[in-house]
């Protein structure tokens, strides 16, 4: 079968059929999300080094929250500058890019001499992640046809979470049979960038530029020639093969979120992205530390806990894969709302309890936060914009998570310290509570709507004014 395309809504309208498939999809989908897995396993490595890092450079305690938050400053820096290239320079040149500032960061850290050398590499290496972000998730959205968009963007949260499990694993591995020492936090960032080496080679040898987004650029031509490459079909121009848009100005792009067209889809995500991840990154960076006081586990046994129950994150996101498309990404918040809340209830007010119930309550809350409101914020962003500002979007509710994520790097250990764990899970009952009140007052739904048919002549003049 053959397509004409004449614009780019032509192009769009093709892939959001589902009449056409492309190549090597699984393949390409993944190594899109290998960042996104550098992502997990790195931040799993933030818990599991403190106390050696603590140990090389004598660091006190608020040094230690300082070093614990740097890679979140970078991952936060990283995700709005990073939001605003993917739409500048393309997805595939961002792809690359991010793998090569992690690279560095991660052999800098792993060698770093001085504690000022090991934070501007830290943060290197978050940069490098908050980087990744939009791209992945918005290249993602810009291959799937419109039925399975909320689905296959969806899957990120499995995966972060897989990176998670690896880094539990291999550091489990390194303890027992390397003898680290206070070193295990060097062992952490260099397996990483040997990991990111293997991402960015994939990366180079199998990675094309997102059609969609050439066509939005006035490359009509190019994204046909994609097209057909990806897809396999015979597609040819028909008419006008497009002209160079203006390059978007930063700005007016992060303005036109704000906008009456986007602001409600853009407040919720304002407000939801750094609330839910205070509770996760609160939570899940210091899950050796949970386990080890609700179990009182050794070492090598605290991470084997952790990784367990990694797996509930892992689970938590396929089955959202599921019934997002059903349920709605709205609906799905709620549920988990809810769920959360009386979870942490659960912890917060009972005593004493039984290891398998309080294993179970660790669990129950790792999937039901992973279920919804975890990744929802990242989802959501990556399906409620066009493909203009899509880079814009995401990057901006991924900078919000990371102000989110330095708030819960800092809270933990601190209101750990000083309330004790029961009191920390009633604290953290805000989050759900908030999460929950912005989505009964905001009414978006980005489920079965054409956003990339959405953009308008009066979007295009405010970017580049």
């Amino acid at each position: 079968m053959g397509y004409k395309v004449s614009s780019t809504a032509d192009l769009v309208n093709i892939i959001n059929s589902g009449n056409v498939k492309m190549k090597n999809f699984h393949l390409i989908m993944g190594i899109a999300l290998g960042g996104i897995i550098l992502d997990g396993y790195i931040f799993a490595t933030l818990g599991i080094g403190v106390n050696g890092i603590s140990a090389t450079f004598g660091l006190k305690a608020i040094s230690i929250a300082t070093i614990s938050a740097i890679m979140g400053v970078g991952a936060l820096i990283g995700a709005i500058v990073g939001g605003y290239f993917t739409d500048r320079i393309g997805r595939n040149k961002m792809f690359l890019i991010n793998m090569i500032m992690f690279i560095l960061g991660s052999f800098g850290a792993a060698f770093s001499f001085n504690v000022y050398m090991f934070l501007l590499f830290r943060a290197m290496m978050g940069a490098g992640v908050g980087l990744d972000f939009p791209v992945a998730l918005s290249f993602i959205a810009e291959h799937s046809k419109l039925s399975s968009k909320g689905k296959n963007v969806s899957i990120w949260q499995s995966i972060n979470g897989t990176g998670f499990i690896i880094a539990y694993f291999l550091i489990i591995f390194v303890l027992a049979y390397l003898s680290p020492g206070n070193n295990l936090w060097r062992y952490a960032a260099g397996i990483g960038g040997g990991m990111a080496v293997v991402v960015l080679v994939l990366r180079y040898i199998y990675m094309r530029e997102s059609p969609i987004w050439l066509a939005t650029q006035g490359y009509l031509k190019d994204a046909v020639q994609i097209l057909k490459e990806n897809y396999g079909i015979e597609a040819e121009i028909s008419g006008e093969t497009g002209k160079k848009m203006r390059d978007i100005r930063p700005f007016s792009a992060i303005k036109l979120l704000f906008s009456k067209k986007y602001r409600t889809r853009s407040i919720l995500l304002t407000i939801i992205s750094p609330i839910q991840a205070i509770e996760y990154y609160a939570v899940i960076i210091y899950l050796p530390i949970i386990t080890a006081s609700l179990f009182v586990t050794g070492q090598i046994m605290s991470f084997e806990y952790s990784a367990i129950f990694q797996f509930f994150g892992v689970l938590g996101p396929l089955l959202a894969m599921a019934i997002v498309q059903k349920l709605g990404m709205k609906k799905l918040g709620i549920v988990s709302s809810i769920l959360i809340i009386l979870v942490l209830l659960a912890l917060g007010l009972t005593s004493n309890l039984p290891i398998f119930v309080a294993f179970a309550l660790i669990a129950l809350f790792i999937f039901v936060h992973t279920l919804g409101i975890g990744p929802l914020p990242m989802s959501e962003s990556s399906v409620s914009y066009p493909a203009r500002i899509r880079g814009t979007g995401t990057g901006w509710a991924q900078m919000m998570i990371r102000v989110g994520t330095i708030f819960g790097l800092f809270l933990f250990p601190y209101a750990h310290a000083y309330f004790g764990l029961k009191n920390t899970f009633l604290f953290l009952l805000f989050v759900p509570i908030v999460v929950l009140l912005t989505f009964l007052i905001f009414s978006w739904e980005p489920i079965g709507k054409d956003i990339d048919n959405e953009w308008s002549g009066e979007d295009e003049i405010a970017i580049t004014a």
